[in-house]
């Protein structure tokens, strides 16, 4: 069977994560191998494992067709994960998932395109998911959740059945949030955070139980 590489999108902590989750799940079987990096701003260096940062976007060679290599974008802040993501599109490149050991899919046919699930995470019954969802350690989506591109759901935060996040938001680390809720595009979410209303776009909320402080702009960097 041939090998079908895979390329980490990231050099950082995150990618090292990324790493572990897929050197634990792709076996031989798969016919699929890490290749190494795609970095923007760490090309030519070795990064963890001794798998090395290949090269940037800007510098792939012109030898190398990337049409049939798979991709997982795994910086955790969401903006670059999506523009490398699309770089990687733009290539012909396909996601491929990063998941961590100990989760649960509850789903078989559950579409997880080039979602992270870190170790001990769970995706309920009946979830659908966007792109490029990060959903870190121990983090819950209980049943019947959507999510939309782009979404950060931070270690050990609870988001209960039926809830509704739209792209761009962060859910902080060891937050709540109670069942049928909707939380905009854009929101921010603090840690430990426990969430019994409705959060608009772009809000950023704090607190038990969480209240909206301020706004953000569309385009804000999410980590500020």
């Amino acid at each position: 069977m041939a090998e079908t590489l895979v390329y980490i999108l990231g050099a950082g902590g995150h990618a090292a994560k990324a790493l572990n989750n897929l050197l634990r799940s792709l076996d031989k079987e798969s016919g699929l191998k890490v290749a190494g990096f795609i970095s923007n701003e760490h090309p030519g260096t070795i990064s963890h494992r001794g798998y090395p940062v290949l090269f940037s976007f800007n510098t792939v060679p012109d030898w190398l067709d990337l049409s049939k290599a798979l991709y997982h974008s795994a910086v955790g802040d969401m903006h670059i994960r999506r523009q490398l993501a699309m770089q990687a599109e733009a290539l012909g490149m396909r996601p491929v998932p990063a998941i961590g050991p100990n989760t649960y899919i509850a789903d078989d046919n559950l579409d997880l395109g080039g979602a992270f699930m870190g170790a001990g995470s769970v995706i309920e019954t009946g979830c659908s998911i966007g792109k490029g969802l990060l959903l870190d350690t121990h983090a819950v989506l209980e049943h019947d959740c959507t999510t939309g591109d782009y979404v950060n759901i931070s270690p050990n935060a609870t988001v209960c059945g039926g809830v509704r996040i739209g792209s761009g938001t962060v859910i902080g680390a060891g937050a709540v949030v109670r069942e049928k809720i909707t939380i905009g595009g854009g929101a921010l979410i603090g840690a430990g955070a426990v969430v019994l209303s409705h959060i608009p776009d772009f809000a950023v909320a704090y607190g038990v139980p969480a209240k909206v402080i301020r706004y953000r702009q569309p385009g804000d960097k999410i980590y500020k």
